[in-house]
This record gives structure tokens, sequence and C-alpha cells, in this order.
């Protein structure tokens, strides 16, 4: 009789994935990624921001919006960057409005068993991909 699935299944690793596949994962994976990043950072980058200016607000609430920041997230990014006296450089002011929102990176405690981790993200972004990876 059979004592692990290993020995049930067979093959106890499965096939291997070749360097191309895995980069290929990652590579596509950095790519999606990084098309929010260039519709965000191209916005920034495109003019100067006037802060007295409305339209220009709008559009800084738009190109966020656009860069999957979200709704609630670009809402209050953009009341506590209003909110500044001087915004200096726009990047720069809203890279630390970002940083300070997300606070310090939190600790895993993997000391409790079952340990869950749950994996939340839109549809069809690689989540179950992931985890399998």
């Amino acid at each position: 009789m059979s004592r692990s699935w290993a020995e049930l299944l067979g093959d106890a690793e499965g096939p291997q994935e070749t360097e191309e596949q895995r980069a290929g994962f990652f590579g596509r994976l950095r790519e999606s990624l990084g098309k929010s990043r260039r519709a965000l950072t191209s916005e920034l980058a495109s003019a100067t921001f006037d802060p007295g200016n409305e339209e220009h607000w709008e559009r800084l609430e738009e190109a966020l919006i656009h860069g999957d920041v979200g709704v609630r997230a670009t809402a209050e990014l953009v009341r506590r960057l209003e909110a500044r006296g001087d915004l200096g450089e726009l990047g720069e002011a809203l890279a630390q409005e970002v940083a300070e929102m997300l606070g310090e990176p939190g600790k895993l405690n993997l000391g409790a068993k079952p340990t869950v981790i749950l994996v939340v993200g839109v549809n069809g972004t690689g989540k179950t991909t992931t985890i399998g990876k």
C-alpha cells in the first residue's frame, strides 16, 4: 500500500519548469505592473503641477486611478497633498504621502498553526498562479 502522495501519484516533483518559463512568468508580472507605473509616471512627468489649478488636481486623480491606486486611496492622497502648504516636487510629495499611508511593514507571525495568508486582487491578475509558484 502507498504511504505518500508521491508514491501514489508517481512523480513527486511533477514536470520541471525551465528557466525561460520561470523568467516568462516574472517577466509578464513585471510588465503588467509596469503598465500602471508608466501611466502614473508619465502623467506626473508630463507637465508642471500648479496646486491652484483645479484641472491639475483632476488630472492627478485620474492618473492615480488609472495607475490602479484605487478610488479611496486616491481621494486620501489628494486630500493629504491639498492639505500640505508647499508641495515642492509633486512626485516626491506623493511618494512621501504614500509611504506615510502605508506605514511600517507589518511582520508575519508564522508561528501560529495553522497559518492563513489571505491573497486578494482583481480577477485575472495572477493570484492563483503566484500562490502556486
